[in-house]
């Protein structure tokens, strides 16, 4: 059974007799009989990680009731010097304060979370961790602080920095803002009407509009979860947007736009992330990790949004600019067994480090096709990294289906620890 996307959770903490819960919805799989006790994980060091192609059955067999050894040793360890020499010790002495203390509401909230791989993490130079499927906002990030050897810096909406207390523990553990368009999206003026789809579909009509005022060509006109891009502002009433349209938007938008009343738009203007990536690049070049969620919004489906492509601009811009630059792209995979349940369980996986390969910076270089090329190869190979450290499969139904399957293959006498119930469920998957 194979699925294209990504996704998250997994069933398995109450007691026999209780209902699970899974991604949110109630659950009556029952979990393994017996997992109080985490038994050694298949795949946990560098030996093991090599069987993720194999038969479900193959590589896992029960241990003693401890994780890797190795795993453990290095989550433990303080953190690594991350080339930051000349920054200012006092503010990494306060992300360290905050990051002992997010670490003890971690270890509250979860019962138990398991590391994997976690020796695969690069000790020096620059890493980009790219972590998916993303659930909760505030918990992912946390997560990983716990379990990185190194200081990791996350790329947080500048709408959560301006808030009061988000803002304050976001720059205290030296988050890098960027703004998102669609958080400064403003109401427009009148009602908007495309009277004639099938003909002109780029074509939009305003009615008792202010077009020339509220919108420039490269801003976005967006209605409902649709958006197009302005290509010019003919007048108050009248703008011509790029094709498609909104004719592959949905019935209902589409609908609403066809009737003599019109629908309601918002106007999303054009930004400059130059100022992000600067702050971007500045961290890499001084060898540091930064931290980016890649589908752009937390959600709790089952599989994994569609890749932003600022992470693979992110890399290749900076190694572009700086032929001396390295950087590693480490896949985090998060998995959970209640995401939103007080005292459940998770496991976190670390993929093997991506190096970016010379020929694809000088592809990007060229500009034009080059680099939409270089950056959807890039982005790609990210893709196919994080499948192998999340659970992906296409609906609730069809995990719940799998989850059952592993259940019922697990033979009487084998208990299978939390890496080990996660790694049977992927195998299940593929």
């Amino acid at each position: 059974m194979t699925s294209p996307s990504l996704p998250p959770v997994l069933a398995a903490t109450a007691p026999a007799s209780a209902k699970l819960e899974i991604g949110g919805r109630p659950s009556s799989i029952s979990p393994e009989p017996s997992e109080r006790e985490p038994l050694r994980s298949p795949g946990s060091d560098a030996a093991a990680s090599a069987d993720s192609g194999s038969s479900p059955r193959q590589g896992l067999r029960p241990g003693n009731a401890k994780e890797s050894r190795a795993d453990q040793a290095q989550t433990q360890q303080p953190h690594v010097n991350d080339g930051e020499g000349e920054e200012n010790s006092w503010s990494l002495f306060i992300y360290d304060v905050f990051c002992i203390f997010w670490s003890l509401v971690v270890s509250i909230f979860f019962r138990a979370i398991n590391a994997r791989n976690v020796h695969s993490i690069p000790r020096t130079g620059p890493v980009i961790f790219v972590v998916a499927p993303h659930h909760n906002q505030f918990i992912d990030p946390l997560i990983l602080l716990k379990h990185s050897p190194r200081r990791v810096y996350y790329l947080v909406a500048a709408k959560s920095m301006r808030q009061k207390f988000i803002g304050f523990y976001g720059r205290c553990l030296r988050g890098i803002p960027v703004e998102r368009a669609a958080d400064l999206a403003k109401l427009g003026t009148g009602s908007v009407r495309v009277p004639d789809p099938s003909q002109q579909p780029t074509r939009v009509v305003g009615i008792g509009t202010r077009f020339t005022s509220e919108l420039k060509p490269n801003e976005r006109i967006a209605i409902g979860n649709a958006s197009s891009r302005v290509v010019s502002v003919i007048s108050d009433t009248e703008l011509e947007v790029q094709a498609p349209g909104f004719s592959n938007a949905g019935e209902k938008i589409v609908e609403a736009l066809s009737s003599k009343a019109g629908a309601s738009f918002k106007c999303i203007p054009h930004l400059s992330y130059d100022q992000t990536y600067k702050a971007v690049y500045d961290r890499l070049n001084h060898g540091e990790c930064v931290g980016i969620f890649p589908e752009g919004g937390s959600h709790d489906r089952t599989q994994m949004l569609p890749l932003k492509a600022g992470v693979a601009l992110m890399a290749l811009g900076a190694m572009s600019a700086n032929p001396d630059l390295n950087i590693k792209i480490v896949p985090t995979g998060l998995n959970y067994f209640h995401p939103s349940k007080f005292r459940s369980r998770a496991v976190i996986e670390f993929g093997y480090p991506i190096e970016v390969p010379r020929e694809m910076v000088e592809l990007y270089k060229r500009g034009g096709d080059g680099k939409r090329r270089a950056c959807n190869e890039l982005l790609e190979t990210i893709s196919e990294a994080l499948k192998n450290v999340t659970i992906n499969t296409p609906d609730y139904e069809t995990l719940q289906l799998i989850q059952a399957g592993r259940r019922l293959y697990r033979p009487g006498n084998l208990h299978l620890s939390m890496n080990q119930q996660v790694e049977l469920t992927r195998r299940f998957v593929k």
